[in-house]
Parts: C-alpha cells; sequence; structure tokens
C-alpha cells in the first residue's frame, strides 16, 4: 500500500487504524510474531485479503470486483475513513 496511503488512515482515522491493527494481532499473531514485522511494511497485494476480513467482520463490504489495485487502494483508504466517522459517531 501507498505509504501516503498508509498516513492519510494513520493521521485521519487513527482509532479505526489501531482497531486494525488489534484485529491482525488477534487474528494473525502467531503469523506476525514470526515475521517480526510491522503490518504496514507488507505489500498491498498481500493486505488485500486482511483489509477485506476486516471490513467484513465490522459490517462494510469491500467491492473487489472488476476494479484496479488502485481503485481497490482507494476504497480501503475510504472504508478507514467511513468507519472512523461511524465510530466517532456513537461514541
Amino acid at each position: 500500500m501507498e505509504k501516503g496511503h498508509i498516513l492519510t488512515i494513520q493521521n485521519q482515522a487513527p482509532n479505526t487504524w489501531n482497531s486494525f491493527k488489534e484485529y491482525i494481532n488477534s487474528k494473525f499473531e502467531s503469523f506476525l510474531s514470526k515475521q517480526n514485522t510491522e503490518i504496514d511494511s507488507y505489500p498491498f497485494e498481500f493486505l488485500v485479503g486482511v483489509f477485506h476480513s476486516y471490513f467484513l467482520e465490522n459490517g462494510i463490504e469491500l467491492d473487489l470486483g472488476n476494479q484496479t489495485f488502485e481503485q481497490i487502494e482507494s476504497e480501503v483508504v475510504q472504508a478507514f475513513l467511513s468507519l472512523e466517522t461511524v465510530s466517532k459517531h456513537y461514541s
């Protein structure tokens, strides 16, 4: 994922980004501990399934069909921002 997109998410949706990291640590803990790397260092192609799983668990369905990786990346960013807005509204 483009570093700019990660920074946008981290800056504009910090609560959702932290929730995502908690989700990853709980679901993929053994994999991440073996790799000893941060999730944002993985390529976007690797993370698509992880993002999809996270958003499905939170009631958001990503449209992954018939889109380029760039379009899917933009959709992931928008999903983070939307979930942040919703969570702030209900907090």
